[in-house]
């Protein structure tokens, strides 16, 4: 027996076995967001079909879902991925900022908090970016896939054009120096959802503290979001 799905421009055939995977993966008791759920059928069937058939248009379909995809996505070994997120309310306070590291098998490597003032939450959000880009070479990361939900940055950073304020665009010179230091690094936006980890960790950061935190192991709190992670980045990779 199996199942046809229609998909842009192509009709696969997806198996028995495959159809199972995804029927046991959306009758596990968790609540998620029919978005999500959407595309990680969509993965499951465009990466079963590639498994028989590889083509341009199906890479590219892949490749596009992907990156407009709301869940987190581990990195290519031999990377490891940074994902970063900030929390801000105006200049006169201090931002939170939080950043987590993990690797291709989407375990928990180390994870940070910092405080500091930002003129706007678009200056805020790059020097998340620019600390993040610090932080990957202080812990000895050669191979790096650098993630956030700034949409601006990214575009920047890649050379496209972007209405970033020159205070931000500066910063975000700085992080090009500094991603000179790695071997490999690719820089990938994300929807806030995939990005979640690292915006609660933003949110816990020690506001009265000059000093950044370091966690070599993840907190009773973090905890669910990185299963529900590991969740669905393995649902999306079996």
């Amino acid at each position: 027996m199996s199942k046809t799905y229609g998909l842009p421009s192509a009709s696969w055939q997806l198996g028995k076995s495959g159809y199972n995977d995804v029927q046991l993966f959306l009758t596990k008791k968790i609540q998620l967001d029919p978005v999500i759920l959407a595309n990680i059928i969509d993965a499951k069937v465009l990466k079963m079909a590639r498994r028989g058939k590889q083509n341009q248009q199906l890479d590219e379909q892949i490749a596009v879902l992907l990156y407009a995809s709301s869940i987190w996505i581990p990195p290519n070994p031999p990377n490891l991925k940074i994902n970063v997120d900030i929390s801000y309310t105006n200049t006169y306070t201090r931002m939170g900022l939080g950043l987590i590291l993990r690797n291709s098998n989407g375990i928990f490597l180390n994870a940070g908090t910092k405080s500091d003032y930002a003129a706007s939450s678009e200056e805020a959000e790059c020097k998340g970016i620019l600390y993040a880009t610090q932080w990957g070479t202080e812990k000895g990361v050669t191979h790096l896939e650098l993630e956030f939900d700034c949409k601006g940055a990214v575009d920047y950073l890649m050379g496209k054009p972007s209405n970033l304020s020159w205070r931000s665009s500066n910063i975000l010179d700085e992080v090009a120096l500094a991603g000179q230091l790695y071997e490999h690094l690719h820089i990938s936006f994300c929807k806030r959802i995939g990005n979640s980890a690292a915006h609660l960790l933003a949110h816990h950061a020690n506001l009265s503290s000059l000093l950044p935190d370091s966690f070599d192991f993840a907190l009773d709190w973090l905890l669910p979001q990185l299963k529900l992670d590991l969740l669905l980045c393995n649902s999306f990779d079996s």
